[in-house]
């Protein structure tokens, strides 16, 4: 069985509504240094079709200033093999300042036209605006200082 990536389990929170219709287990990953903040949510999937990574760095006041969407997945008619798309928001003071996005096969190569893509893993997800609400709202208490996104 091909998988579009393994996640590498690190620790699991319980099941989440956020990402599917059902349940998903959700891992998370909290990197704190002298520099910057950073707080990774990746969806599990069952079926091994799709990796899709959600990585938010703050800086050391935990304020939003990038955010990067990844999604590698099979079954997008545009390739073949796995397709992977990357989006980088960039935020200054709770505004969305510049978005890139870049999408590529399995061999690096940019796809042009993604007219008839099919994009069956772009799930709604939360951005978290302030570092210490990402931490609470996985501890299960806080306010919400977020907006979605799908």
């Amino acid at each position: 069985m091909l998988f579009a990536k393994k996640p590498t389990l690190l620790f699991a929170k319980k099941p989440t509504l956020l990402f599917a219709k059902k349940p998903t287990l959700l891992f998370t990953i909290y990197i704190n240094s002298a520099m910057l903040k950073v707080y990774i949510e990746i969806p599990f999937s069952e079926s091994g079709d799709y990796y899709n990574e959600y990585k938010y760095i703050f800086n050391t006041k935990g304020e939003l200033k990038l955010l990067i969407r990844k999604s590698s997945f099979f079954n997008s008619v545009c390739t073949e093999e796995i397709l992977t798309e990357v989006e980088v928001f960039t935020i200054e003071s709770d505004r969305l300042v510049k978005k890139e996005y870049d999408i590529r096969d399995h061999n690096g190569k940019v796809i042009e036209d993604t007219t008839n893509c099919i994009f069956n893993y772009r799930f709604k997800y939360p951005v978290y605006l302030n570092y210490y609400w990402s931490f609470l709202k996985n501890n299960q208490s806080g306010n919400n200082d977020s907006w979605n996104v799908s």
